[in-house]
């Protein structure tokens, strides 16, 4: 029993000792899983490493560094053309991360070369490495975060990788599309549409102008069947706003579809969500992040995991004060943007949603789909894996297809009310005239109706003066008195 004992003790002693050394050399961190470095076609600015063997992570701009096996300084020609801004190739690894310099946007990367300075937003667009917040700023720090899987593998994964850019060799991912095997549960949702820009786009729109800022109408809910079909079998396309700690699950931006303005990634890559409660609790939907869910905003606190999916009538109304619906552009007013509110989501009105242009018809259309699903609540707890976006659905939500350097591309933005419709983006300001039509419009319109007016009463004058007109009716041309001859002969 003796001997026993002394074993019992050696084997929990060595057990103690393991876990003390652990803690001594991770700091009490779990142990790290795989690191997560980037493909080819994702942003390498916060892994440092790529994927591919023989490849390595060069600096681009402040907003993008990309994976490749060599950079020239300049222009790349083979860039598309949208995106063809020249290259810095400064090499990007564990050693020499990327760093914004004190006049250089930071906004994307979250960290600062001058030591004491900290990333401070500006505007949603731009933020700068100060001491400390300037007045008159945002005034958000924006900190650096690295990605802790990546949605873009089949099973939603980091690969490894090593801080030289010299991942360990892998094999290479298969070109079908299969879900991540295993779904995670408790990622608390809501909604919103507050018809303000997506942060994602912020970096795009140049110059920099609030009012372009808005949610173009393709940015609501899709059926899938009218673009191709399904992939996993999910009922609907829609972007969502994400929490920190979700986004970083899901990998470093990718598909052209933006750039994460709160120091990570995550833009354009999908993650599928069920919702067991709903009234079709077998329906699925893939969710692409195009917004941030702010860390200032409760449920997207620093580690909380959180979805808000983004559907025209489904404003928050909690968060009124940030909805810019009923602006130029914006196709709903602010009033419409809440029309669910207070109900359960599968029992909202969309007809009360309007539908005389092509944008509002859209709207309604989304309203509708998305209470197909039957929400029975506002806040649900999703199930969720991460998973690639299907082809046809970052076609629809791309740079420049949706959203462009001047706001939205389908928009027409003029302060005499919502205007929209397929129309090139055109600022029309207006400048009096009834209704607040635009100033042009109502002095051609005027002229329509006062031109021929003018002529009818110029043309009768001059016939009257003429001989031609009297005799085929048996009168005689009045006379004029020779003042009165030239003055009708003057007009």
């Amino acid at each position: 029993r003796v001997v026993a004992n002394l074993r019992g003790f050696l084997s929990l002693f060595v057990v103690m000792s393991m876990q003390l050394i652990t803690i001594l050399a991770f700091g009490g961190a779990p142990l790290a899983t795989a690191r997560v470095c980037s493909s080819s076609t994702e942003d390498c600015s916060h892994t440092a490493c790529c994927r591919d063997p023989g490849f390595k992570c060069y600096k681009k701009d402040n907003i993008f560094a990309g994976c490749r096996q060599l950079c020239t300084p300049g222009i790349d020609m083979r860039d598309q053309a949208r995106f063809r801004t020249p290259w810095s190739c400064e090499l990007v690894n564990a050693s020499q991360p990327n760093c914004a310099s004190d006049a250089d946007n930071c906004i994307h990367l979250g960290c600062c070369r001058s030591k004491n300075h900290r990333c401070y937003m500006k505007t949603l667009s731009e933020a700068f490495c100060m001491v400390s917040k300037p007045p008159g700023w945002i005034g958000h720090e924006i900190i650096s975060q690295r990605p802790k899987g990546d949605a873009s593998l089949p099973d939603g994964s980091g690969d490894g990788g090593s801080d030289d850019n010299k991942p360990t060799p892998t094999t290479a991912a298969p070109t079908t599309m299969t879900p991540h095997p295993q779904w995670q549960g408790r990622l608390n949702s809501s909604h919103y549409w507050d018809c303000r820009g997506q942060s994602c786009d912020a970096t795009h729109l140049r110059p920099w102008n609030e009012r372009r800022f808005v949610s173009p109408p393709e940015y609501a809910p899709m059926d899938p069947q009218l673009f191709g079909g399904s992939v996993y079998g999910e009922k609907i396309w829609m972007l969502g706003a994400l929490s920190d700690a979700l986004s970083n699950m899901l990998g470093p931006d990718i598909n052209n579809c933006g750039v994460d303005n709160g120091g990570g990634g995550g833009c354009g890559q999908c993650l599928i969500v069920r919702n067991y409660a709903a009234d079709n609790h077998d329906w699925m939907a893939v969710v692409m992040k195009k917004n941030r869910c702010s860390p200032d905003y409760g449920g997207c606190k620093d580690g909380q995991r959180h979805l808000d999916v983004a559907v025209p009538g489904f404003a928050n109304p909690a968060h009124r004060y940030g909805n810019f619906c009923g602006n130029p552009g914006t196709t709903l007013s602010n009033q419409q943007s809440d029309v669910c509110a207070g109900v359960e989501p599968r029992l909202c009105n969309c007809s009360l949603l309007p539908v005389h242009t092509p944008a509002m018809r859209r709207m309604r259309e989304s309203c509708e789909l998305f209470k197909a699903w039957g929400w029975r609540s506002s806040t649900p707890e999703l199930y969720w894996r991460p998973v690639p976006c299907p082809d046809q659905f970052v076609e629809q939500v791309r740079l420049g297809a949706a959203f462009g350097p001047r706001g939205p591309t389908t928009v027409t933005f003029y302060h005499g009310g919502n205007a929209d419709g397929p129309q090139k983006t055109t600022l029309r300001p207006t400048v009096g005239g009834p209704k607040g039509l635009p100033k042009v419009a109502w002095i051609a319109g005027g002229m329509t109706v006062v031109l021929p007016i003018i002529i009818v009463v110029t043309f009768s004058r001059r016939l009257l003066a003429t001989d031609q007109f009297w005799r085929p009716h048996g009168f005689s041309r009045p006379q004029h008195s020779s003042d009165e001859e030239s003055l009708m002969h003057a007009e």
